[in-house]
């Protein structure tokens, strides 16, 4: 970028639960952007173009979509200010999907998608199976060992039968709005390993820190 008023149109997205912590948070906090010369060797002071700052307390939470756009001071260390930034800001609420079965609503984000995966590779992880591709391996329909897919009913069907904690509409959604899994009947090894390896491995190590707790207050309770 190069010139008086460069053009960076740089987009960020990210997902969050509205929760009591997360609106005193926003009462409270501002939003700090950093602008730095890349062509400035970084280590010398005049890289620092300047920052903005923007109070997020000016964003609504309210309804089910709000923005905030404005053009903002760029202010360097001195407090001078050295120009203006272009900020817009947009809430949405997560996307709603129907399932038409049964007429039930569920709230897709990517924080309920992780919440799905968190719960069945907790399940995952109870086995004494080490590795997700035994994991995988015993999803797999007999006489179809060779081609590294299960179905997606089949998948269903044992999440459904190892526990209690989701709905099989919530396990549908999942199937259905994961970017690796959309518009496919089947289970690929790849993807699988890709969704759930580090999940089952996080909630083996946690399965494992309550375990050593457990035995240290039992030893200090004795």
């Amino acid at each position: 970028m190069t010139g008086a008023s460069p053009f960076f149109d740089v987009k960020k997205q990210y997902e969050v639960e509205v929760t009591d912590q997360f609106q005193e948070y926003m009462r409270s906090q501002v939003l700090q952007i950093d602008v730095i010369d890349e062509a400035v060797d970084i280590i010398r002071a005049s890289d620092f173009v300047g920052r903005v700052r923007i109070p997020l307390a000016a964003i609504s939470l309210q309804g089910t979509s709000s923005e905030l756009s404005d053009c903002f001071p760029l202010k360097d260390e001195a407090g001078q200010e050295t120009g203006r930034m272009e900020v817009k800001i947009i809430v949405k609420e997560a996307q709603n999907y129907t399932d038409t079965r049964k007429g039930d609503q569920f709230v897709v984000s990517k924080f309920t998608e992780r919440e799905v995966v968190t719960k069945i590779a907790a399940k995952f992880a109870e086995s004494l199976m080490e590795s997700i591709d035994l994991i995988f391996d015993m999803l797999i329909e007999p006489g179809n060992y060779e081609s590294n897919k299960i179905s997606k009913q089949r998948f269903k069907d044992y999440v459904l039968s190892i526990t209690d904690q989701l709905k099989d509409q919530e396990i549908d959604i999942l199937l259905k709005t994961h970017q690796l899994l959309q518009g496919k009947d089947y289970i690929e090894l790849g993807d699988f390993r890709t969704i759930f390896e580090m999940p089952v491995q996080q909630a083996k190590q946690k399965k494992l820190e309550e375990l050593a707790a457990r035995d240290q207050s039992y030893r200090q309770a004795t």
